[in-house]
């Protein structure tokens, strides 16, 4: 099931979601289409955009992100439960989306 959500902004125009980094992301003028979490291990189908965490980075070379030439950002979403151990990182020099364990908080 693929769910559009207007957004605020372009996102550019694609509507295959298995870019590069493989997020369960597609890109439409105008809407963002969420499939599935960006987490491989998990792929949690999206259901609400309340529900989870959605990453927008800006980009400049689209085509190098495996996206249309008019696309202006990368769009990637985790569902809730991935989205508490884990954070979204942008790789620019090699044009990937890295999911990194979140830093633990120490107490003082």
């Amino acid at each position: 099931m693929r769910t559009d959500i207007a957004v605020g902004f372009v996102l550019g125009k694609n509507a295959d979601h298995a870019n590069k980094g493989g997020e369960g992301v597609g890109f439409m003028t105008g809407f963002l289409t969420v499939d599935c979490c960006a987490n491989a291990n998990c792929r949690a189908k999206f259901k609400r955009l309340s529900e989870g965490t959605t990453s927008v980075f800006a980009i400049n070379k689209p085509e190098l992100w495996g996206l249309p030439a008019s696309a202006k950002q990368k769009v990637v979403w985790l569902c809730a439960q991935c989205s508490s151990s884990l954070d979204v990182r942008i790789d620019y020099r090699h044009h990937v989306i890295h999911l990194v364990h979140k830093e633990r908080q120490v107490a003082a």
